[in-house]
């Protein structure tokens, strides 16, 4: 689900609470991932859904709040890489929005790490920001093929100095045969009891 490299360097970060747009994979991994003790995960495809809510209805985080929310019809804007169009990159879709998608995470507060590896990604990350604990981080999976995700949003992190440090990470995953790029915002604010 995401380059190995990553899923080591989240290994390391020890999240104890997570939001993710994308079920799937990274669902059963989170749920099997020792310290986690809040998982809430969002995703659009009502049959990727079911199957996955299968799974980890079987391994059962007390915690796990795990969410169906479609797409809803009209389209908002043109613009994939606008997060106030909440567009997906698919041309499949149609005259689509991700609106109520993107912005569910607006229901909870801050989480240690945020994966954003679903719909509308430019949408998810700018509703990300301001749920990130200090400390804490976003994974935004596929940015080196996709660059329009960051486009208009990576103004959001400014520089080191703006508390916010950016790592790009190359490398091979799971299933493909070839590199790609994810990155990891971190939020270098210190947390409260530090």
């Amino acid at each position: 689900w995401l380059p190995y490299i990553v899923t080591n360097y989240i290994r390391g970060l020890r999240p104890q609470s997570v939001f993710e747009w994308g079920g799937g994979e990274s669902t059963v991994f989170f749920i099997k991932f020792p310290g986690v003790f809040r998982l809430v995960s969002i995703e659009h495809n009502q049959d990727w859904y079911d199957k996955i809510r299968r799974e980890v209805v079987v391994l059962s985080l007390p915690s796990l709040q795990y969410h169906y929310i479609p797409f809803e019809q009209g389209e908002i804007g043109p613009d994939k890489a606008n997060p106030a169009h909440y567009k997906s990159g698919s041309t499949q879709l149609g005259d689509v929005n991700f609106k109520a998608y993107a912005s569910a995470i607006d229901d909870y507060g801050l989480f240690d790490l945020i994966l954003i590896d679903g719909m509308a990604r430019a949408s998810c990350l700018y509703h990300a920001f301001n749920h990130v604990a200090p400390g804490g981080c976003i994974v935004l999976d596929n940015t080196g093929d996709r660059p329009y995700y960051l486009e208009q949003t990576a103004h959001l992190f400014g520089n080191y100095e703006s508390g916010w440090e950016r790592i790009d990470f190359m490398g091979y995953g799971p299933i493909l045969d070839y590199k790609w790029q994810t990155t990891i915002f971190i939020n270098k604010r210190k947390k409260d009891y530090e």
